[in-house]
């Protein structure tokens, strides 16, 4: 929550302010209070600085009065050993200074005092002011929601990263066949007891300057990965996609050295130095370990893992499975909508999902809790189909040539 005090008047000489909070009103432990300076008509001066990190980093520099909006600010704002280019926008008493390239670490700015006020009075004295600059950890972050891809898009899978060079991707395949017994224990997007229905199909190291060579991994970038040719392999599985990364794909600065760098054609499962001598990539049976479940990170099949460690992107624990990213995705064009009533009719609608048009001619198969077929009925050329059934209706299954749809009902 914001909040404004108003009417704050500046008189003849500095004064201050005391402002307390407690939260016991809201059943909140907390109060506190803080000394405010309130400087004089006549004392015109910097009362505050900030860093801000996101969506973009900046310096909000907060005067007493307001500033002079045509002054020329060229050379007026420094950074102590930077020779990037410092961008500055004034609002009112406020003064915003965008650095070209993203700082990490204590910088000293400096402003001069030649800047001047609304009343071309200048400051006086330049004024240096230390300043911490955050670096933002190293992460992946997926976009939008849903489960269901039409393939009008030619199946792209959108994510976002930041202070990573690389990831590392991962495909579990579920089944066509085991989709009935998936969804007996998940919803279309669930990602319980995957092992019984699938097995990893893919795990891949993927370079992010291929995806985006102009991106800039300092900030949040955009990144997309094509799933097409996977998901023609079998094209009414559903598949997890999955997304992680390594310390080394890191950019993140380290006190004591920087990140080590990834070729682009480096094997996945190199780091050898993080396993135990029986926790490898593979398990027991010749199957692939998953990157979501352990074979590094929190479950601490490395050495030297420590759990206190878990969220600073300096060591190991930090990249763990909580901080990656999973989805599940199905191509298919087939939207379906079911009613059903306690005299066991239903009444189905198939429309197309990229055109929004009814399907007509889609079969639909309605399965019980035990995987046994106990109807099917074809839509009309409105996408309309009416049907009553024996037992209790568990999913919908809807084909139209190659497209597949589920719907649990």
């Amino acid at each position: 929550h914001r909040f404004v005090v108003a009417d704050i008047v500046r008189g003849e000489k500095d004064g201050e302010m005391t402002l307390s909070w407690n939260g016991k009103a809201i059943d909140v432990d907390h109060k506190g209070e803080k000394v405010v300076e309130v400087p004089s008509v006549s004392n015109f001066k910097i009362v505050d600085i900030q860093v801000y990190q996101n969506p973009q980093q900046y310096v909000a520099i907060n005067f007493s009065d307001p500033l002079l909006a045509a002054q020329n600010l060229a050379g007026l704002i420094g950074i102590q050993d930077y020779s990037g280019e410092l961008k500055s926008t004034i609002d009112r008493n406020r003064l915003l200074v965008y650095p070209s390239s993203r700082l990490a670490g204590n910088q000293m700015l400096t402003v001069q005092g030649s800047i001047r006020n609304i009343l071309d009075k200048k400051m006086g004295n330049p004024v240096t002011w230390s300043l911490q600059f955050e670096q933002l950890k190293p992460q992946v972050r997926l976009v939008g929601k849903g489960v269901i891809m039409p393939n009008s898009d030619g199946l792209i899978f959108p994510f976002e990263a930041i202070n990573l060079n690389a990831v590392e991707v991962e495909i579990f395949q579920i089944y066509h066949n085991n989709i009935l017994q998936f969804l007996q224990t998940n919803e279309l997007d669930g990602n319980q007891e995957l092992e019984r229905v699938g097995k990893i199909l893919l795990q891949k190291k993927i370079d992010l300057k291929g995806l985006n060579p102009t991106g800039n991994s300092a900030e949040w970038t955009r990144y997309a990965l094509d799933l097409s040719k996977l998901i023609k392999q079998d094209p009414n599985s559903i598949y997890q996609v999955r997304i992680a990364f390594r310390k080394e794909y890191s950019n993140y600065h380290c006190e004591g050295g920087g990140s080590a760098q990834v070729s682009e054609d480096e094997e996945v499962y190199d780091g050898e130095d993080y396993y135990y001598e029986d926790s490898g990539p593979y398990d027991g049976e010749g199957e692939l370990r998953s990157i979501m479940g352990g074979w590094y990170g929190i479950a601490g099949y490395y050495r030297g893992y420590n759990w206190e460690h878990r969220e600073d992107p300096c060591f190991p624990a930090y990249y763990n499975y909580d901080n990656f990213a999973k989805r599940n995705v199905m191509a298919s064009d087939l939207g379906i909508i079911a009613k059903t009533g306690k005299d066991q009719s239903a009444f189905f609608i198939v429309t197309d999902l990229r055109t929004a048009k009814p399907v007509s001619g889609a079969n639909i198969e309605i399965y019980d809790y035990q995987r046994q077929l106990i109807q099917q009925v074809s839509t009309n050329d409105q996408g309309i189909a009416e049907t009553k059934y024996e037992g209790v209706a568990f999913v919908a299954l809807a084909k139209k040539g190659s497209q597949s749809g589920y719907l649990k009902i």
